[in-house]
């Protein structure tokens, strides 16, 4: 029986790209250390000589892992893609792994999968939101990991954050229905327990309302788990009360997606008889029929920014700073004056 021929070695990847062993290693560790010629060189030699690294064996020698990981709500939505793939474009720059995993929104889920991201060496964990339970944070705060939540900002919080206020978001969402002369309003909201997020959203919401002296009523306000289907659902339900309201105001767009789905089936007209708004700005909110009224929040800009700044404090030992970012409303078609 012939024995397997071993693989190609650094050594091999230095020799075809004529550097040293110790640029190669600079290459796969840290890529931005190395200048542009050189780094394409080995890139082009590992890639010619099929070359795969033996991470175990570089953990075990730099006793350090290289993975930032994250636990999020869910993987299986657009809200979270442009995120997810701008952290992984920032970490391969600089030769770190970035670690996916999820836990359905519920608590349990989140201390486990931290625990299990924490027991396979991640050295930086980015939370989403600030729903954690003390748990949890207990877990992070023995564990010595560096973490930082994203997607939110609360006063107060004993981490560090990078994301903006879902609730003077929504306020301005709410504002623009307001001035637009709508007083019968609906909301159609994630569900709230451990969603920080969209309790923020509704509270927006709900302050802007009552300081124009009307009221989002608990019959005008219909929770449901994120989905496009879930959104049509409650838009059929509002829609179909012996009053229904002239807008409604979506905590997500993927709520709004179904409530437009659901309206063209209905021959209801969006904004002529009702208008609709979202949240988040996603992909498809220029182009669905009509347009969406939504707000921008910052995805790529977080994700920039928390990749940068783990990985700086994980090289360099600098400080995490908490980043209160902007979001922006974005006036579109499906939105309009009542006409009753």
């Amino acid at each position: 029986m012939s024995k397997k021929r071993p693989g190609p070695t650094q050594h091999d990847v230095a020799r075809l790209a004529n550097v040293s062993i110790a640029t190669v290693s600079r290459v796969l560790n840290a890529p931005l250390s190395v200048n542009e010629n050189r780094r394409t060189a080995v890139q082009n030699a590992i890639s010619e000589l099929e070359y795969v690294p033996n991470l175990a064996g570089q953990m075990l020698v730099s006793r350090r892992s290289r993975i930032i990981g994250s636990v999020f709500p869910r993987l299986n939505t657009i809200l979270f893609g442009r995120f997810f793939t701008e952290v992984q474009y920032q970490l391969d720059d600089r030769g770190y792994m970035f670690s996916l995993t999820s836990y359905n929104y519920r608590q349990e889920n989140e201390t486990e999968r931290l625990r299990q991201l924490i027991a396979r060496g991640a050295e930086g964990l980015i939370l989403v939101g600030c729903s954690q339970s003390d748990e949890a944070l207990a877990l992070i705060e023995k564990s010595g990991v560096i973490c930082l939540r994203a997607w939110t900002w609360r006063d107060g919080s004993t981490l560090p954050q990078i994301g903006f206020c879902n609730s003077s978001a929504m306020a301005r969402i709410a504002q623009h229905i307001v001035d637009l002369g709508h007083q019968d309003i609906a909301y159609i909201s994630g569900i709230i327990d451990g969603n920080d997020r969209a309790a923020d959203r509704l509270h927006g919401a709900r302050q802007v309302l009552s300081n124009r002296g009307l009221k989002l009523t608990d019959d005008m306000v219909i929770e449901t788990p994120f989905g496009i289907d879930e959104g049509a659902h409650a838009f059929v339900t509002i829609m179909g009360k012996s009053n229904p309201p002239t807008a409604i105001i979506c905590g997500s767009d993927i709520f709004a997606f179904g409530a437009l789905r659901e309206a063209n089936r209905m021959g209801i007209s969006i904004p002529n008889d009702v208008s609709v708004t979202g949240f988040d700005d996603t992909e498809f909110s220029e182009i669905c029929a009509p347009p969406l009224t939504t707000v921008r929040t910052p995805r790529r800009l977080m994700a920039e920014r928390c990749a940068q700044v783990l990985v700086e404090n994980l090289e360099n030992g600098e400080p995490i700073p908490s980043m209160k970012l902007p979001t922006e409303l974005v006036i579109r078609d499906s939105t309009a004056r009542p006409n009753r």
